[in-house]
């Protein structure tokens, strides 16, 4: 009986792998961080900044404890979350180089960590120094919830909206949290210079339309959901809060469906 060796074929296929020019082998798929050092500074700055409101209205003799006071530190955290949401939404966002590589599928992974990491972040920080201010004021436990819901979609719709849009951004952020509010307050003084008489179902259906309006504010909205109505006199319960966030994620899905697309697409559409 005659012995003939092993030819061992997966010693030979490894060899010919081995033996590829680096051009034909699949390049590794690229690792991202969740979050970079700029990432990082911006949410500290955000927390920061929350600590920095509460300290200077706590401590009497200051300047803003006057204009502040125990009784508004609350709200005003309120607002000052939400307003910080989306100001620094342009420096949340993912850098376009490093999502070149990716999938479809993987962008869309990539900015929905992002977003909702960012997102959590933001009203985490809200709710513990909304825990702070609750010793020095009352305050409800179920506003407080509504009040961190509402900034985490507020904080989640901006990075993406940052993302998909960084061009218009600015005009966008802008009419969303100061533009609604401000033009429901020109129409509103202007609708009561010039009617005769102010009631009637005209002025019904105005105030509807604005408290429907301003709901989707996320800086009225914050404060509304913490003080339990908005600045025009409508109430803001979880119905409205759950109509936020429903919103919210509606919009956050249609933004992830475009930032799935390649950047340089995206940068064709926006130009």
């Amino acid at each position: 009986m005659r012995y003939t060796p092993n030819s061992m074929p997966s010693l030979e296929i490894g060899k010919e792998v081995a033996a590829a020019p680096p051009s034909t082998r699949v390049p590794a798929a690229p690792r991202r961080r969740l979050l970079g050092v700029r990432e990082v500074a911006a949410l500290s700055a955000a927390a920061l900044l929350q600590a920095l409101l509460v300290c200077l209205s706590v401590l009497p003799g200051l300047p803003l404890a006057k204009i502040v006071g125990l009784e508004l530190l609350a709200p005003s955290l309120a607002g000052l979350s939400a307003s910080l949401a989306l100001l620094l939404a342009p420096a949340l966002v993912l850098r376009a180089d490093g999502l070149a590589d990716g999938s479809a599928s993987s962008r869309r992974w990539s900015w929905l960590a992002r977003a909702g990491f960012c997102g959590a972040w933001q009203a985490a920080a809200l709710g513990f120094f909304l825990l702070v201010a609750s010793r020095t004021s009352v305050v409800d436990d179920g506003a407080l919830l509504r009040c961190v819901a509402v900034v985490a979609a507020g904080a989640f719709v901006a990075v993406l909206l940052a993302g998909a849009f960084p061009r218009a951004y600015a005009g966008l952020a802008f009419f969303w949290a100061a533009g609604l509010p401000v033009f429901w307050y020109l129409a509103n003084e202007l609708y009561f210079a010039a009617a005769t008489r102010p009631g009637g179902p005209e002025a019904a259906a105005m105030q509807a339309w604005m408290d429907g309006t301003l709901r989707f504010s996320p800086v009225v909205a914050a404060a509304g959901a913490l003080n339990g109505k908005l600045v025009s006199g409508g109430a803001f319960g979880w119905g409205a809060c759950a109509c936020f966030a429903g919103t919210a994620a509606l919009a956050g899905a249609l933004l992830l469906w475009k930032l799935g697309s390649p950047p340089q697409e995206q940068l064709k559409s926006l130009s």
